[in-house]
Order: structure tokens, then sequence, then C-alpha cells
């Protein structure tokens, strides 16, 4: 077990961070995802703004 803390904190500083944009893509996936209402929201709203675009 012991031989192991060390181990773990070597490959940890070899593990580069997560870029930003993962980060972000990653937040925005959880939001969509949790929220299904949204997601319906936005579509009417893309369909009304069609509607006037044809008017």
């Amino acid at each position: 077990v012991d031989s192991a803390i060390p181990h773990n904190s070597d490959t940890a500083h070899k593990v580069p961070p997560l870029p930003s944009y993962q980060i972000v893509t990653a937040n925005f996936c959880s939001k969509v995802s949790s929220s299904d209402s949204s997601d319906e929201e936005k579509k009417e709203e893309l369909e009304d703004e069609d509607d006037s675009f044809y008017d």
C-alpha cells in the first residue's frame, strides 16, 4: 500500500491538466443532459424565428 502512494503522486504530475475547452464542453453536456425541458424551449424559439423569416 505504501509503495502505491509515491506511484500515484508520480503519475499525477505526468498527467496534464484538462484544456479549458474540454472543461467547458463537459459542463455544457452535463447541463443539456440534466435539463431536457430547456432543450425543447430552445427548439421552439428556433421554430418561431424560422416562421418570422419566411413571413
